[in-house]
């Protein structure tokens, strides 16, 4: 799959991994290996951004990714971030949907919003706000109509 169909079909939150098709390096290249590492693992969809114009110049559609730190379900979340144009040459897969009944915490309530948190539940999604000190969160659950939206039009992980 390419970055533009996981900008159109993977949720906020969802699981994803890249790969740039190139077999591993042997451990001791190390530095070979660290780039092969770069453009051949998995993260958590934080963001989706349409194409907008910045001064004088366009920014392409883009998604962003995480791959550090841990969240409630001890999957992958942190300050790690990749940012990849929708005509990225790398193929994406979505692994794994937030599941129903988990809450998103997003940095406002805009389009673009990013996910600074995927709670198990309102409760821990509200703690982690309180804690955590957002001015402005906007708190989501991921419903079970979304998921079997999912389902219905194929997109399962």
């Amino acid at each position: 799959m390419s970055a533009l169909f996981i900008f159109d079909h993977a949720p906020i939150g969802a699981i994803v991994s890249w790969t740039d098709g190139r077999p591993r390096p042997p451990e001791h290249l190390i530095r070979a290996c660290a780039e092969w590492k770069r453009n051949n693992t998995t993260g958590r969809l934080v963001r989706k951004r349409s194409h907008f114009v910045m001064g004088q110049s366009g920014v392409p559609a883009n998604i962003k990714v995480t791959t550090d730190g841990i969240d409630d379900f001890g999957d992958v979340i942190g300050p790690d971030f990749r940012t990849f144009p929708v005509d990225a040459d790398l193929s994406f897969t979505i692994v794994e949907r937030p599941p129903a009944g988990a809450y998103r915490v997003l940095d406002g309530a805009r389009e673009d919003a990013e996910l600074v948190h995927l709670a198990a539940s309102r409760a821990r999604a509200e703690e982690w706000v309180r804690n955590c000190g957002f001015a402005t969160p906007a708190i989501f659950e991921v419903t079970a109509d979304e998921v079997a939206a999912d389902h219905v039009e194929g997109r399962v992980a």
